[in-house]
């Protein structure tokens, strides 16, 4: 891909997405929304209907900024340089006058004017140096090349920028840097099939496919985020994503295919008869649910898993919420539950989470590998 691509918009399916959220709402309880996502649910579907898909990768302040559908904007992330965490009453007042900050263009410019100053980066210069880290954790970790791949401009991205003619957000470098995690521990080119519960917007199955069209993906989640990973993927990969409206009635995964994606809402997991796959993958959304929920989870992942399972998030769970329907978890999920409900994986690996573009200043998470006691390396 080269500068010379052309935006193209992500297409709208309204009747698709009531489809998914009817069928979600008759699903049992532990495969619906825990209490943080229904929150966002209530945020995110007005919009949702309101706007569509429209220019969704460049949106500010927007509920679809929290399962990775935008890109980081410029300004956004030399907030990130100015500002570090959220722990204490005024900075979370900070925190929610720059984000407001943000929405005007004017005040973003003179944000990212004032950040350079301060920092001395220019965004340009934080761009190359975020992708010079996730090339070199490539590199460590005997992963394909970022260089293999090359994102797009459907969905209309923020903060795009060019190396070697390949197009790039920080957003992408994250999620090659959870693959190329992995990739120290397992093979890539011997794997057949991934699964993922909490795929949002599709993101980390874009990267991982671009590197190994061969693989087959099942991606599960909760509507809206299932609803704009499919479309997104969709335009990405048309020839290659099997509909929610084929799988829902799905009982048979077909035997030899390749390359495919396939669409499921979560309480699929129980459904499919012959659901096998070979890397089971979660990022930041089991830390999210309460621990029954996952526990739920993790009973199909024990048993579906062939191989290797990934995890990334907080090992002693997301914040407490201080009542049902405010922001938090009822119960936090702890890394004693993952053990407890994979009962036949190993532990082989935890390390501290790393991401671009400041990855010293990421100071909670974990990057968790798993092995299935059958299996050794």
């Amino acid at each position: 891909m080269s500068k010379k691509e052309e935006v193209t918009q992500v297409k709208d399916d309204p009747d698709l997405l009531e489809l998914m959220l009817e069928d979600n709402k008759s699903a049992p309880l532990l495969f619906q929304p825990t209490n943080l996502w229904k929150r966002y649910e209530n945020m995110f579907l007005p919009e949702l209907q309101s706007l569509g898909l429209h220019d969704f990768r460049r949106r500010k302040n927007s509920i679809v900024s929290s399962f990775g559908a935008t890109d980081e904007t410029r300004a956004s992330i030399f907030v990130k340089v100015l500002y570090k965490g959220r722990g204490s009453t005024k900075r979370r007042i900070i925190h929610v006058i720059i984000r407001n900050m943000l929405k005007n263009k004017k005040l973003s410019s003179l944000i990212a004017y004032i950040a350079k100053g301060y920092s001395g980066i220019s965004q340009n210069d934080l761009d190359l140096l975020s992708f010079e880290y996730a090339k070199s954790y490539g590199i460590e970790h005997e992963s394909k090349p970022i260089s293999e791949f090359s994102g797009s401009l459907i969905g209309n991205p923020d903060n795009v920028f060019y190396v070697e003619n390949k197009i790039y957000t920080i957003d992408l470098l994250n999620y090659y840097i959870k693959y190329a995690h992995c990739s120290k521990f397992i093979d890539f080119s011997s794997i057949n099939s991934i699964a993922e519960i909490g795929s949002g917007s599709g993101k980390q199955t874009e990267v991982i496919k671009r590197l190994y069209p061969d693989i087959n993906f099942y991606i599960f989640d909760i509507p809206p985020q299932i609803y704009v990973a499919e479309q997104y993927l969709s335009a990405l990969f048309p020839d290659s994503v099997v509909s929610y409206r084929e799988t829902r009635k799905l009982k048979q995964i077909p035997e030899n295919e390749k390359g495919k994606i396939y669409i499921f809402e979560p309480q699929h997991l129980a459904q499919i008869q012959n659901l096998k796959y070979d890397f089971f993958f979660n990022a930041s959304s089991f830390q999210e649910m309460e621990p029954e929920v996952v526990t739920n989870y993790l009973k199909y992942v024990n048993e579906q898993t062939k191989k290797y399972v990934f995890i990334s998030g907080s090992t002693e769970g997301k914040e407490i919420a201080p009542k049902p329907g405010k922001h938090g978890v009822l119960k936090p999920t702890t890394l004693e539950h993952y053990k407890n409900g994979l009962k036949d994986f190993e532990l082989t690996n935890i390390s501290k989470r790393v991401k671009v573009p400041d990855p010293t200043k990421v100071k909670t998470g974990a990057f968790m590998f798993w092995n299935k006691k059958s299996i050794t390396n």
